[in-house]
């Protein structure tokens, strides 16, 4: 899930920054200055100084091997260029929360059976020796009195 959050988490906040009129640009520049810590604004950090060096990322973008991130990136292209990008914008956050949900989903269904190996682990030996222990009590009982 690691892949959807961050990029979601930029495109709620570039989404927000261009309904309040800012460009792409400077609202990339912002998101920068405040999320450097993470794999996905490095990303961005290397796309920006392409695009700021006046460089061709289009080599860079298909090193990218996520097909949603890839999107995002060509959706970043389109407004670097001047191209209004809200729409597209909007329906790729719709396509990324689909995807999250999904892949919380997932997680939620495993969860169940990777709560079951404690149980198992440390319960049923446990259980085990209160069956056995009685049987175990007669047989010692049993080879003393021989």
């Amino acid at each position: 899930m690691d892949f959807v959050a961050e990029p979601l988490k930029f495109i709620w906040n570039l989404r927000f920054s261009i309904e309040k009129g800012q460009s792409v640009r400077v609202s990339l520049h912002e998101y920068l200055q405040h999320n450097m810590n993470s794999p996905f604004a490095e990303q961005l950090a290397i796309w920006w100084q392409l695009k700021e060096k006046g460089e061709k990322s289009q080599s860079w973008l298909t090193q990218i091997e996520n097909p949603y991130r890839y999107a995002l990136f060509s959706i970043l292209e389109r407004g670097w260029d001047g191209e209004p990008i809200l729409p597209a914008l909007c329906e790729l956050e719709e396509e990324f929360m689909k995807v999250s949900e999904d892949d919380l989903a997932r997680h939620l269904q495993a969860l169940p059976v990777l709560g079951l190996f404690p149980l198992l682990l440390l319960q049923f030996p446990s259980f085990l020796l209160l069956l056995v222990g009685p049987l175990l009590k007669e047989f010692i009982k049993q080879i003393g009195s021989l």
